[in-house]
């Protein structure tokens, strides 16, 4: 922000995806899955909190822009991680919305 500061909009896009099968447990690698959901949603909320504050004190429009997918409505039972993740950030993404309603000249899509 320091060496851009006319920055209004970030477009946050990140995605990997690892099958899972839960009725074999021993084949779950905890660490693989808990990074999904790390790259996938977590890392949406970490840059959310770094950016909002900058986008929050421009006088201007300013946006975030996430990128989503139909598995956050319609999971995909071979993908739980990915699945999860991306629900996760459905809500996240339209409790944040709801959340900056009031600021004006702020968007979440």
């Amino acid at each position: 922000m320091k060496t851009y500061p006319s920055i209004d909009c970030v477009f946050l896009n990140a995605g990997t995806v690892h099958r899972f099968d839960f009725s074999k447990p021993d084949s779950v690698d905890l660490e693989v899955f808990n990074r999904e959901i790390t790259v996938n949603f977590t890392s949406f909320v970490a840059l959310t909190q770094s950016l909002v504050p900058h986008l929050l004190a421009r006088n201007e429009p300013s946006s975030l822009i996430f990128t989503g997918t139909q598995i956050s409505l319609v999971p995909a039972f071979s993908l739980p991680a990915y699945s999860a993740s991306k629900a996760a950030l459905d809500a996240f993404i339209m409790c944040l919305r709801e959340q900056l309603r009031d600021t004006d000249r702020k968007s979440v899509v």
